[in-house]
């Protein structure tokens, strides 16, 4: 069986949940996505098509029909039963006969018996899939849904710091490969006010400490061009110290950016940056 490209989530424009009771609503985990074709031979795929089957061994063990492709995250959970994507990247990396125990956590169907399942409505493949996997175990697990109650929903997600919810229209057809508005994702976001201490030469990442000084990792994300001419002009007249790779500047900069998560060294994990602190610098 031929790997068959994932339908890709669009954002919510107004970063808000819906409770429209047309959409079923989903975590949104903490993993990487895993296409699984179940055949005489098992193999796994990441969304770009990458077969990563020897990787995870133990995903061999699952027992399912041949002919079915199945479409969900794989995840490693921490001693909390929290999603840990730097433990699932440390496993995915690591050359080591002991591995991480990941576990496969399936949300849709995209073949059954060799039969493609696209054209059918998601509340149908949600189905099938109770009848392809009665019963969760820890290798693999079919994700909990809850139809309508988006903003209940996302308001525990906010209370226990995960990343957020995906909103899925209930009678939406499987798109491969194409992003629509009927499969939405909601981000749980933060923010927090950092210090700019220096950028990188060759590509714009900005060197962002906290506050107090700690790291807290580069930034590379959602600078609009206005905010670099901005900061260009800004650090022409500074003092800069320079090394190989980097430049770093006397004075710090500050700004309000919002990410997702932190590191386990207390780095920011996908950090976007929203503005400068400084009222004559902002647009």
């Amino acid at each position: 069986m031929d790997f068959v490209k994932p339908m890709l989530l669009e954002t919510k424009s107004d970063g808000k949940p819906s409770d429209d009771d047309s959409y079923i609503n989903e975590l949104k985990l903490d993993g990487f996505r895993l296409i699984a074709c179940f055949d005489q031979i098992k193999k796994f795929y990441t969304r770009n098509g990458q077969e990563v089957s020897h990787i995870f061994p133990e995903l061999q063990e699952i027992s399912l029909r041949n002919k079915t492709i199945l479409d969900g995250e794989i995840i490693v959970t921490n001693e909390e039963g929290r999603p840990d994507f730097e433990e699932l990247m440390r496993s995915f990396h690591s050359r080591k006969k002991e591995k991480i125990k990941v576990q496969y956590v399936v949300f849709d169907v995209l073949m059954v018996d060799g039969n493609p399942t696209y054209h059918q409505t998601l509340l149908e493949r949600k189905r099938m899939l109770d009848h392809l996997i009665p019963v969760n175990t820890s290798t693999m697990a079919k994700i909990d849904y809850l139809p309508g109650n988006g903003e209940a929903l996302f308001q525990v997600v906010k209370n226990k710091d995960l990343e957020g919810i995906v909103q899925k229209e209930k009678f939406s057809k499987y798109l491969p490969g194409k992003r629509s508005l009927n499969w939405l994702k909601v981000i749980h976001y933060q923010e927090t006010i950092v210090m700019i201490i220096g950028y990188r030469k060759k590509e714009l990442s900005w060197l962002v400490t906290y506050q107090d000084g700690t790291p807290a990792g580069l930034m590379d994300a959602g600078v609009p061009n206005k905010a670099k001419m901005i900061f260009y002009q800004l650090t022409q007249s500074m003092k800069k110290v320079e090394d190989k790779n980097m430049v770093y500047i006397e004075q710090e900069v500050a700004c309000v950016v919002k990410y997702r998560t932190k590191t386990s060294k207390g780095h920011l994990r996908h950090p976007i940056f929203k503005n400068f602190v400084e009222t004559s610098l902002q647009f």
